[in-house]
């Protein structure tokens, strides 16, 4: 009995970690401030309005370093460590409308913050999963706890906390089941 609750959690497992993967495109595009920016992973590249700027960027330290290179050879380099970040742009600097370095700099931490969050989207194999075991647990407790302890016993009863423990687990089940059906 054991082996069936490992393997069940095992599926569970699973199914959770596979319900967030997406297609990856090394060119997406950002909206930020009423403006679309084309951002190309691959290249290195942020476009916006026609002007197209080169980012160079590495991992310091305990942080990250970013250098935009405009099409004038102009650069802006921006040092973020431990949650401070500092700048400047070289001396000829001064970059067009809506490319500048910090709407730059934010374009990238919009897209890093959107790809970090969960992207759940609607999972309806999980859902029914979730559904399934947590309607078992909701209408067969006492079933359920006589499979796994009962049947070593004679004339044993499981005790309340025995039967309103799955009852509420599986009601929770139930619940995330739905969000992952319709959501």
């Amino acid at each position: 009995m054991k082996r069936i609750g490992l393997w069940g959690g095992l599926l569970v497992l699973v199914l959770l970690l596979t319900a967030c993967v997406g297609e990856y495109s090394p060119v997406y595009e950002v909206e930020y401030d009423g403006e679309t920016y084309t951002v190309d992973s691959e290249k290195q590249t942020i476009t916006h309005g026609g002007t197209t700027v080169q980012m160079e960027w590495s991992r310091t330290g305990g942080g990250s370093e970013v250098t935009f290179v405009y099409p004038d050879g102009s650069t802006y380099r921006w040092r973020q460590n431990d949650g401070f970040g500092a700048g400047g742009g070289s001396e000829d600097y001064a970059p067009e409308q809506g490319m500048d370095a910090q709407t730059l700099l934010a374009v990238m931490d919009q897209h890093r913050t959107d790809s970090r969050s969960p992207r759940w989207g609607s999972n309806p194999l999980l859902g029914l999963v979730l559904i399934v075991l947590g309607a078992v647990n909701l209408v067969f407790p006492k079933e359920l706890w006589f499979l796994r302890y009962g049947w070593r016993y004679k004339n044993a009863e499981p005790s309340e906390m025995a039967v309103w423990l799955p009852r509420v687990g599986g009601g929770i089940a139930v619940l995330v089941g739905l969000v992952l059906l319709f959501v």
